[in-house]
């Protein structure tokens, strides 16, 4: 998530950010990633929101409105590539902007991801969409929790047949 090296203009006004060059393998390659590297994963990004929050740094233009731009990539994680701007928060204690962060990447997880891997991969209709509710209900009830809740539930050998048990 965080930029390796700053860009500026010939005339040294900063231009933006660069960072390591990451090949989109796919959605479908992530979902069957094993379940450990995704526990490790999702270990890293809490640490990312970790590092911003104590500097009251939030992560925003994660999902943007247009859903053809794509500020992620899936390779043998899940990687944030273009997250667009940080926005810096004084009026949130660190603890609280840690959380707005975590929030952050748990609504993509559960709009981008899970609810994407229900809709195409099992088939909207095909899934019993009070039981998708469920991963809605933990972000709500413990907020900045489902990556922890994830991690400490998934059994399974990757995050597709997770979500197959979770919802079907």
């Amino acid at each position: 998530m965080l930029p390796r090296d700053t860009l500026y203009t010939c005339f040294g006004k900063f231009k933006g950010y660069a960072t390591h060059y990451i090949q989109n393998l796919g959605f479908i390659h992530y979902m069957g990633l094993p379940a450990d590297l995704i526990v490790q994963d999702f270990h890293l990004l809490n640490r990312d929101c970790e590092i911003l929050g104590k500097k009251n740094i939030l992560i925003y233009d994660l999902m943007p409105k247009d859903e053809r731009v794509r500020n992620y990539s899936f390779n043998h994680g899940l990687y944030f590539v273009d997250p667009g701007k940080y926005h810096k928060d004084f009026s949130l204690s660190a603890k609280e902007a840690i959380i707005e962060n975590k929030k952050s990447i748990e609504r993509f997880l559960y709009y981008r991801v899970i609810s994407k891997y229900a809709n195409q991969v099992i088939g909207h209709g095909f899934y019993d969409y009070n039981k998708l509710k469920k991963f809605s209900d933990v972000m709500r009830e413990y907020p900045g929790q489902l990556l922890d809740y994830i991690s400490s539930d998934i059994r399974e050998e990757n995050l597709g047949g997770y979500v197959k048990r979770k919802i079907l």
